[in-house]
């Protein structure tokens, strides 16, 4: 897990690993609420693919404020939408109003973690400056309780 600021550090993106059940859950919702995406191929299968990850592995999103550009406007509309809705077909038509600038925000944010990961599955001899395991043990150790591994806090925060 890992925490990307975005938009001028007024948005913070808590952001999982990936291949975790929740994945495999949105793609199943979005397939009964949505059928036509299951055919999708080529840059369309990219933005179901997107979808399916910012839900699966984006944990919280915190908002220091309301007010930001627009394309920070369009990210809190599509977060209070997703985190207070079961309805797939209702989220996944809010997806569809975020605008590229939102979009790539959200996508920087996963592709932080994953170069975090990256990083960690190399020990330090084979990737210089990879943290040692007793640095990563000790950063853990330093979470507050519902951010260390293992942690099933995953309650989304709404704007303020």
């Amino acid at each position: 897990m890992s925490l990307h600021k975005a938009f001028d550090g007024l948005v913070t993106f808590e952001i999982s690993g990936d291949n975790n059940l929740k994945m495999v859950l949105v793609e199943e919702a979005l397939k009964r609420a949505v059928p036509e995406v299951v055919a999708v191929d080529g840059q369309s299968a990219t933005i179901v693919d997107h979808f399916i990850s910012f839900l699966g592995r984006t944990r919280n999103i915190t908002f220091e404020t309301n007010e930001g550009s627009e394309a920070m406007q369009e990210v809190i509309a599509f977060w209070f939408i997703a985190s207070n809705t079961t309805d797939y077909r209702r989220i996944w038509d809010a997806y569809g109003y975020l605008s590229a600038e939102a979009h790539n925000e959200w996508y920087r944010a996963i592709e932080a973690q994953d170069a975090l990961r990256s990083r960690l599955l190399a020990p330090s001899d084979v990737q210089p400056g990879a943290p040692s395991d007793e640095a990563l043990a000790a950063a853990d150790a330093d979470a507050p309780p519902n951010k260390k591994k293992g942690s099933t806090s995953e309650t989304p925060s709404s704007p303020k």
